[in-house]
């Protein structure tokens, strides 16, 4: 399942995502070509949506 969430983001949020994703073993973050977004990726479901969940203000489900 894909997230996108929206840039610009602060550093600390920034941080804060990657240290989320440290938790789940399929969740893969990378910005995407034009700088807008960064792209979450995940192999379960279920991570995704307690991502969505954590950072509902910024982000959403592809």
């Amino acid at each position: 399942m894909r997230v996108f969430v929206r840039e610009p983001m602060s550093e600390d949020t920034r941080i804060s995502i990657r240290l989320h994703l440290q938790n789940f073993s399929g969740g893969k973050a990378a910005v995407d070509s034009d700088g807008s977004q960064m792209v979450v990726d995940f192999t379960e479901a279920g991570d995704a949506r307690l991502f969505l969940k954590s950072f509902s203000d910024i982000a959403q489900a592809a």
